[in-house]
């Protein structure tokens, strides 16, 4: 579950998607939601299998504006002992004695991003951003808590993914991760064949910079049409669910279509009962139906298929599949 702790933030980047940057719930609103959460695990633990475990990616925002995330953080481990922890930073209010305290923390991950060279990067998120980010990567890696770096691409600018890789893995993370980034009104759509440029990218890139420390990671959707590897079906829904600062419950943040809001409903009934969280979980795009790689892509990234045609259950506007995955007949 990816949770919107806070929309404050002291960055403006260019790309974000929250509209307006006052929100910020107190500690009592986010120990309510996550007491609907410790529910939910309890009555999932009850009915499914061995496997199911409740995990959290909390984000802002900028998370460590919140005054009260320290004791925030502490609840979660506190009521949900199994559950695991990551933490979606800028990198902007890290300092050395806040990343001493998270290496105590049992972190999954922390994340930062990079969005290419300084230049390019900087051209996003403003002034100093690039060295930020940098020094954040390494504070934490120095400490040994695991590192993660995203990369957003843009239609219009790719060939940032090698520099954000070599400057990621020369700070110490130990993997990049790259997708699509999601259009808002009036920003350039992706189409197939800017989708295949940016995939033969990410195919040169983690050849050239994978290594036993560090990787350039394909798995998100229509990857592994250029990278090889498992195809990437989206989780959305299914076993992915994000909550907004307003208690907004989202199949995922960049799929923003609300399917509840907490604490005034549920969250089991959100998940299971959802008709939203059911089409995407049963998405079989009619455009798909021929495709080799229908059941196990189901229809590349709904998210685009919102953004740039209104509707989540449509199929990837972008995907490039190659001729013969397509057959005539």
């Amino acid at each position: 579950m990816q949770w919107h702790i806070t929309d404050r933030c002291p960055r403006r980047c260019s790309h974000c998607y929250i509209p307006d940057h006052t929100l910020e719930p107190s500690l009592g609103d986010l120990v309510a939601i996550l007491d609907q959460w410790v529910e939910l695990d309890r009555k999932a633990r009850q009915v499914s299998t061995d496997d199911w475990r409740l995990d959290f990616n909390l984000t802002g925002g900028e998370l460590l504006s919140h005054p009260q995330w320290r004791e925030f953080l502490n609840a979660i481990q506190s009521r949900l002992p199994h559950s695991r922890i990551a933490l979606l930073l800028s990198g902007e209010l890290l300092t050395d004695a806040i990343a001493d305290e998270l290496a105590k923390l049992r972190l999954r991950y922390v994340q930062f991003s990079l969005d290419g060279s300084r230049k390019a990067h900087e051209e996003i998120r403003g002034p100093k951003a690039f060295e930020t980010a940098i020094a954040a990567i390494q504070r934490t890696s120095r400490r040994g808590i695991p590192t993660v770096v995203s990369h957003t691409a843009f239609p219009g600018r790719l060939g940032e993914l090698a520099p954000a890789a070599k400057a990621a893995r020369k700070a110490g993370a130990e993997s990049i991760w790259t997708d699509r980034v999601v259009p808002g009104p009036g920003d350039a759509h992706w189409n197939a064949a800017a989708t295949q440029a940016f995939l033969d990218e990410l195919r040169e890139v983690s050849q050239k910079l994978s290594s036993k420390g560090f990787k350039v990671r394909t798995s998100r959707a229509l990857q592994f049409l250029s990278c090889g590897g498992q195809a990437y079906k989206c989780s959305a829904g299914k076993s992915l669910l994000a909550v907004l600062a307003d208690g907004t419950v989202v199949p995922c943040r960049r799929l923003p279509e609300p399917i509840g809001r907490l604490p005034f409903e549920n969250p089991w009934d959100i998940w299971t009962g959802s008709e939203k969280v059911r089409d995407l979980v049963q998405r079989q795009p009619e455009g798909c139906s021929r495709c080799l790689f229908a059941s196990v892509c189901q229809g590349g990234a709904p998210c685009l298929s919102f953004a740039q045609m209104g509707d989540a259950t449509q199929g990837d506007p972008a995907c490039c599949a190659p001729g013969w995955a397509i057959p005539i007949s």
